[in-house]
């Protein structure tokens, strides 16, 4: 919802429910902000995952500290937790960046 405000402002009403065409806008401006902050920031990484997904839509639980997704593993992927120490301790990685290519139209 936040996302929709700052695209459309106060000019349309907001929806009670978030479906597929805000999540399709939310990896468009995922993808775009990965590339620059990679651009800008040489050497810097993120952590993107695919489970945990909204019903409703192509989302994903996004703030994962405290909750136990923070240190489940993911696929083959370390967890989140692991994957702050290893950054912590230099070893800086990128997981998931094939999703922000990733067609979701059919799936739920």
């Amino acid at each position: 919802m936040a996302q929709r405000f700052f695209d459309e402002g106060s000019r349309r009403k907001m929806p009670s429910t978030i479906g597929k065409a805000e999540g399709d806008r939310f990896q468009e401006i995922l993808k775009q902000m990965v590339s620059d902050m990679h651009k800008q920031i040489p050497g810097s990484g993120v952590y993107i995952w695919d489970k945990e997904t909204q019903a409703d839509g192509h989302l994903t639980v996004h703030t994962a500290a405290g909750t136990k997704i923070f240190f489940d593993r993911k696929s083959r992927n370390p967890s989140i937790a692991q994957w702050l120490e290893n950054a912590a301790n230099g070893k800086v990685q990128s997981f998931g960046l094939q999703l922000l290519d990733r067609d979701f139209s059919d799936s739920q």
